[in-house]
């Protein structure tokens, strides 16, 4: 059996961040600057019929030990919360943006929080990183 590795402080890998790629594709899509319409059609249909998968579905148990443990039980709790809500967005299709000027963008605060529990931090704004077009540069430095 493999271990669980690149544990954050919060007793989760950072590998997970990957599960929520489709999600992160289409934010790109809509908040860099240098995105073609392609593209944006592309992530959005792509988003519209992905299912996003739990950490202990990410993680086989078959394949890997001790993905939840006493340190991170209650963090894996809320990014499956998180997980559960993104897929019913997607299920209702309110996974995208109904108009690029939308305030209330329910998937783009859900992204935000689980990528601070993943990596541990206080704060992350995925939308400003897109916007100052870090994101290449912040993934780098995950």
């Amino acid at each position: 059996m493999k271990k669980v590795e690149d544990i954050s402080p919060t007793g989760v890998s950072k590998d997970y961040i990957k599960a929520f790629g489709p999600l992160n594709f289409y934010l790109r899509s809509i908040y860099e600057k240098h995105t073609t319409q392609k593209i944006k059609v592309f992530s959005r249909k792509n988003l519209l019929n992905f299912r996003f998968r739990k950490y202990e579905e990410w993680f086989d148990p078959e394949e890997y030990e001790d993905i939840i443990t006493d340190k991170n039980e209650e963090t894996i709790k809320r990014i499956n919360e998180i997980v559960d809500e993104l897929n019913s967005l997607v299920k209702r299709g309110d996974i995208v943006l109904k108009s690029e000027n939308q305030e209330d963008y329910r998937a783009l605060g859900l992204f935000n929080e689980a990528i601070m529990i993943i990596l541990g931090k206080q704060s992350f704004n995925f939308k400003e990183i897109c916007e100052k077009g870090n994101v290449i540069k912040f993934f780098l430095n995950v």
